[in-house]
């Protein structure tokens, strides 16, 4: 879930995905075969990037396999990792379920090239078929006709080297790793069957399979593996996963829990198994059994996002275990999947059905339920500003589909996952626990193994008076109407309770009053039009303090307006930016120089909010500010000057400002800096990678930045036209400060299920690892001299209360000093001088969304905290 984020793709969201990605071979093969008018209009829809020709072509190419579903499918795979090659014979059941079918539709990787094909009549005798194929269409023409209702059987013998150039991260290949999910089209099928599955793999000796079903047969042969298995239950889709995994299972209550792990990938198994095991019994208890007796998880650097592949099978990435739940959310989102895509999956590409709100929406509210069973009600605190999402770019959740994954994947994970997940939370709070489970019970049990649309969810949820939720499902889920509650000024004495957005205001909204003089905070239930008096005494007043209401513009649901620090910035002549306002990034924040010369005081206010902190030049003449932008692919680039002017440079990410007084950002495979007239011209450019976060050494002679690909991550280093590799790593967050002599980084890093900061040399020895097996890492800043490092970070897990301290690391010696500001989390920090150290703290145990921040100073000599004004 960033989160998170955590975002997850499961079968049929993963089919789709890639099936969508792949979209011109798709309508290629479709105008090769004749199938009229509806392929020319996908056609030039794609090449147009048209997103409603799209889905118009997309609904006709889902009429194609309409009429068909795959019943069984056998596959017996020869598999070399080493060459991506596959030899494969797959039987497959088909039944017919509309009409007559003279023709069947398959996906098959464009690598693959059928050999033969076979077709057992009622008879008993088997027959060739005619098949055709173009792109990763396959077309098998039937004579006789297949009847409605009637089961026949396809023997396909097919071969070749999969092409995997147009998916994504699940092209990247390691020797020691072969991971395929159903996205790549390696056998047979159509995207909207449940077949029971039959599967053998031979894989080279040292490959280990993974896999989530019932064993049957497991045998060596000279240098060769076999592993025979079949699924308990009708599956959604299949994995072909491979690799130097080691497995740990466990038996609990009748259920094999299983967890492989790659060779790099050093998890505490017990606890992991724990994890599984608990959100496994929660999600149960809730949603009923799903059929899968089993529950298996491989654990790799090798993959950018989970999966659940329709069998119960999830990959998870190892960032996920370094987040301070230790990986929990993911795990319940991905098990979730076993009900939402592979019990009962959405129409994957019809607009309007609600097909990624039952998959994707409803396995993300399935987490956050059982998250907060597991961990109280402030883990869910925690984890719905993860849902927050942005107002402008969100749409109606009901009429998303793949292709807007495909086209504006910004929007769909605002929409699908955190406006989908928040959605079906606060329908669970209106209709209490019992009516809601209840109804996700019937629902999946009414339509198991097929496809439903939203409408039939609602109808579940409605029980025996239907059309109760219609005004619920037309605001939340078939408009893109919000809520925007808001605290307005009515007179000195009085404020108002109002609703400024469209969506129908909630009969009653709880808010919390506090108070100056120290009484107990009031806790009073209020609802728009409502007006409340103030005095002398009362602090503050908060409007849905626990986050009950998707409302997503929370700047005005508090009063008075705060605007709490979000960040500093010092120059190398001492003067301190300070960046106030909110922490979400769609709404206002401001830029200050608090200057105790009035005639250098001055302030900039961003309508949209800061994306990262600003930086000063090196001679503190101008800031640079990266400030978030719905309207384009990157966010903006704003370079404030200290005597007060302000200029719109362009659009990138990370920007940095050179000692020269360049701004270099990445644009996507583009690294580039920016001439005088805001004109981006390329200085890196390494196709299909993504480059970001330059980082200008102090000397102006080097340069350092990110190279992404999938989930692998380089650190480069670029210096006087050389360009080379300093740290090659799996990708999640990594912040790195330059060494004051210019000879060293000092990095923030992910390690196992850890976060460690590492010292990278730039001559190329060994780097040397400074901090280990920390919780979490909030920032980290060297001092002006060089000789200390600063970090705040947490020690242990006590999640959800985790709670970071300040640590300052003599570099010299290794020693280090613990500061600790009682009931506040500490976060981004900077050095003020050699001896000050200044950093955002927030109340750890925040009475209400968000929590206040406040920055406080320190100075290592003295050991303790104050806090700090702007003067």
């Amino acid at each position: 879930m960033t989160r998170r984020q955590n975002v997850s793709n499961v079968v049929p969201r993963m089919m789709v995905l890639s099936a969508v990605r792949r979209f011109v071979g798709f309508v290629a093969a479709a105008l090769v075969v004749a199938l009229c008018a509806g392929a020319v209009a996908g056609y030039l829809a794609i090449q147009g990037l048209n997103l409603s020709l799209l889905r118009r072509a997309a609904s006709f190419v889902g009429t194609l396999t309409a009429g068909q579903r795959v019943e069984r499918l056998k596959l017996d795979v020869n598999a070399n990792p080493a060459t991506s090659e596959l030899s494969v014979t797959a039987t497959v059941n088909v039944r017919a379920t509309a009409g007559e079918r003279s023709r069947l539709y398959f996906l098959l990787n464009d690598g693959l090239r059928i050999r033969s094909a076979q077709r057992t009549l009622n008879s008993g005798v088997s027959v060739p078929l005619r098949t055709y194929q173009a792109a990763v269409l396959a077309v098998v023409v039937l004579d006789p006709p297949l009847q409605k209702d009637e089961t026949t059987e396809l023997v396909f013998d097919y071969a070749g080297k999969l092409d995997l150039t147009r998916l994504g991260e699940a092209g990247d290949r390691s020797g020691k790793e072969f991971i395929l999910g159903p996205e790549a089209f390696w056998y047979p099928l159509d995207g909207e069957s449940f077949f029971d599955a039959d599967v053998q793999v031979t894989t080279p000796k040292p490959f280990v399979v993974a896999y989530n079903g019932v064993p049957i047969d497991e045998s060596e042969r000279g240098l060769l593996r076999r592993v025979h298995w079949r699924s308990e239950r009708p599956v959604s889709g299949l994995s072909l996963i491979a690799g130097d995994y080691r497995l740990d299972e466990r038996e609990a209550d009748g259920v094999t829990l299983r967890l492989y792990q790659a060779s790099d990938v050093q998890l505490d198994t017990n606890a992991t198994l724990d994890r599984m095991e608990r959100a496994r019994q929660l999600l149960v208890e809730r949603l009923g059994p799903s059929g899968f007796r089993r529950t298996t998880i491989f654990a790799t650097r090798a993959i950018r996002r989970g999966f659940n592949d329709g069998t119960g099978l999830i990959g998870l990435s190892l960032r996920y275990f370094r987040q301070s739940d230790q990986g929990f959310a993911l795990i319940a989102h991905e098990m979730a999947h076993d009900w939402w895509g592979g019990t009962v999956a959405g129409h994957w590409l019809s607009g309007q059905s609600g097909g990624q709100w039952i998959v994707e929406g409803m396995a993300e509210f399935s987490s956050l339920a059982v998250a907060e069973t597991e961990y109280g009600p402030r883990a869910m605190q925690q984890r719905l500003p993860q849902e927050f999402f942005d107002p402008q770019r969100q749409r109606a959740v009901s009429s998303m589909t793949v292709l807007d994954n495909l086209l504006d994947e910004e929007v769909a994970r605002d929409t699908i996952y955190r406006k989908g997940s928040y959605v079906a939370t606060l329908l669970r709070r209106q209709l209490g626990d019992d009516a809601m489970f209840q109804g996700l019970r019937e629902f999946l049990q009414k339509h198991r193994f097929s496809h439903a649309t939203d409408g039939e969810l609602q109808a579940a949820l409605e029980g025996d008076t239907p059309g109760k939720l219609e005004p619920f499902f037309a605001d939340w889920l078939r408009s893109a109407k919000l809520l925007d509650l808001s605290i307005e000024p009515k007179s000195p004495s009085e404020v108002t309770i109002a609703n400024l957005g469209k969506v129908t205001a909630p009969a009653a909204v709880d808010v919390l009053i506090t108070f100056k003089d120290g009484a107990e905070p009031e806790h009073r239930t209020v609802a728009v039009g409502d007006t409340l008096g103030i005095d002398a005494n009362t602090a503050s007043i908060s409007l849905d303090p626990q986050l009950i209401w998707p409302d997503v513009t929370r700047e005005n649901n508090r009063f008075p307006r705060r605007e709490d620090p979000l960040a500093l910035a010092v120059s190398a002549k001492g003067t301190i930016a300070v960046a106030r306002g909110s922490l979400l990034p769609w709404e206002r924040a401001a830029i200050d120089l608090p200057s105790g010369d009035p005639s250098q005081r001055h302030s900039w206010t961003l309508e949209r909010g800061l994306v990262q902190v600003p930086t000063w030049d090196a001679g503190g003449q101008a800031l640079v500010a990266s400030v978030s932008d719905p309207d384009a692919p990157w966010p903006s680039i704003v370079v404030l000057s200290s005597t007060g002017a302000r200029r719109e440079l362009g659009h990138g990410t990370s920007p940095a400002i050179t000692p020269n007084g360049e701004v270099w950002a990445g644009q996507g495979d583009k690294l580039v800096h920016f001439d005088a007239q805001g004109v981006a011209e390329p200085i890196v450019q390494r196709a299909r990678r993504v480059l970001d976060q330059p980082w200008p050494s102090p000397d102006g002679e080097a340069v350092a930045y990110t190279s992404s690909l999938g989930n692998s991550l380089d650190l480069r280093l670029r210096s006087h036209g050389d360009d080379r590799v300093l740290l090659s790593w799996d990708r999640d967050r990594l912040s790195c400060r330059w060494a004051t002599d210019a000879k060293r980084l000092y990095c923030l890093i992910g390690g196992q299920a850890d976060w460690q900061i590492w010292e990278i040399a730039i001559d190329g020895s060994a780097v040397r690892v400074l901090v280990r097996e920390a919780t979490a890492i909030g920032d980290l800043a060297v001092s002006p001299d060089g000789k200390r490092l600063a970090f705040t970070a947490a020690e242990q897990s006590s999640y959800p209360e985790t709670r970071r301290e300040l640590y300052v690391l003599q570099l010299d010696t290794r020693s280090v000093a613990t500061f600790d500001a009682p009931a506040q989390d500490l976060s981004r920090l900077v050095w003020n001088g050699d001896d000050q150290i200044l950093v955002i703290a927030s109340e750890a145990e925040p009475l209400s969304y968000p929590a206040r921040r406040s920055v406080l100073a320190l100075s290592p000599s003295e050991g303790h905290f104050v806090e700090w004004t702007a003067h």
